[in-house]
């Protein structure tokens, strides 16, 4: 830990010296933290370290929070949160719509934390077995690139079936009514719906591609002085993942009071969950999130680029020198061509 945390200042100091002037006068003294209620940021919020520490920079931190990802991410493109976090699919579709964000850290994948429910009573056996029925599932999410990739695998496209776009609480009255025959969904609505719902599940995202978080922040919000304190936030993020790896029943309870969901559901949740790790962005990671941007042509009629490679890191140049430019994300080997053999690689120990 201490290893960790001589980087991360490191990292901040270097940072702070390649700030141009002009950005010091006019530096945000409010850090706005996007969050979705389920999410991890969550137990962040409810136990208040983040702010004393931010507090010790001169720094208040204001939190929305968001159902899921692509709402957080317009949020970011109006410039009203700084740092969030989301599925894999939200940042694709955002990064197609210009809004100027980039990656600085990710999780390790939680396959078994989105899965495919019918009714206990459904004739639906299979992933086959959804030509032509009501799949409900959160346009842009994370469970909208599981629901394409389910299909996929089952030689079907999102012609072959009828989908049927809304948000998990709204999903859940559907399920519940039968106005739906399946829901895509992550947890802990997942393990909601299959103890509190009788949902019988028809698979999981194993042996697929994704189910990572991504954590991102607001150019703008890295190109001013208020970039201090992205150290200090990722650094509470890893301390706390630690915590809860280490007690996932003392979570459970946490959130389940924070949630007013059940304990029992959220022990299952947090039980297969692997989002409180934080890991560096990778070249792996890169092409993984380049992949997850192929699915939309085949799942919608909006076809969008690939997440361009220079999405996940940002340079900044010092306004009082000629140096080169410093990567704010640890992609791998320093003495890779255009990476300055200084780029600090903030996340050694990951």
């Amino acid at each position: 830990m201490g290893a960790f945390l001589q980087c991360v200042q490191r990292f901040a100091s270097i940072l702070m010296c390649a700030l141009p002037i002009y950005a010091v006068a006019d530096a945000p003294k409010i850090v706005h933290i996007g969050y979705q209620k389920s999410g991890f940021l969550l137990l962040v919020r409810s136990e208040g370290t983040l702010e004393k520490r931010i507090e010790s920079l001169g720094y208040a931190v204001e939190w929305h929070e968001f159902t899921s990802g692509p709402p957080l991410l317009e949020a970011m493109n109006s410039s009203t949160v700084d740092f969030g976090h989301s599925g894999q699919p939200p940042p694709v579709f955002a990064q197609s719509n210009g809004v100027p964000f980039v990656y600085v850290a990710t999780t390790e994948s939680s396959p078994d934390s989105s899965g495919l429910l019918v009714p206990q009573n459904s004739p639906l056996k299979t992933v086959a077995d959804l030509k032509g029925k009501r799949l409900a599932f959160a346009r842009g999410s994370s469970s909208h690139f599981f629901a394409a990739q389910l299909l996929a695998q089952a030689g079907l496209t999102f012609a072959d079936i009828k989908p049927i776009y809304l948000q998990p609480s709204e999903a859940r009255a559907a399920f519940q009514s039968s106005a739906i025959d399946a829901w895509a969904v992550w947890d802990p609505y997942f393990s909601a719906a299959e103890l509190q719902l009788n949902g019988r599940t028809l698979a999981t995202g194993r042996g697929l591609t994704g189910f990572r978080e991504f954590y991102f922040a607001r150019k703008s919000y890295l190109e001013s002085r208020a970039a201090e304190t992205l150290p200090v936030i990722l650094g509470v993020l890893r301390e706390t993942g630690q915590r809860v790896q280490a007690d996932v029943k003392g979570t459970a309870s946490i959130l389940a009071e924070k949630l007013g969901i059940p304990a029992a559901v959220l022990e299952r949740s947090e039980a297969r969950a692997h989002y409180t790790s934080l890991l560096p962005i990778t070249p792996a990671i890169i092409a993984e999130q380049q992949f997850s941007g192929l699915f939309p042509p085949t799942a919608t009629a909006v076809t969008l680029g690939l997440p361009r490679a220079d999405a996940f890191w940002t340079s900044i140049t010092s306004a009082r020198s000629r140096s080169p430019p410093m990567h704010w994300v640890f992609t791998g080997s320093s003495s890779r061509r255009g990476v300055p053999a200084r780029t600090p690689g903030w996340l050694p120990q990951l």
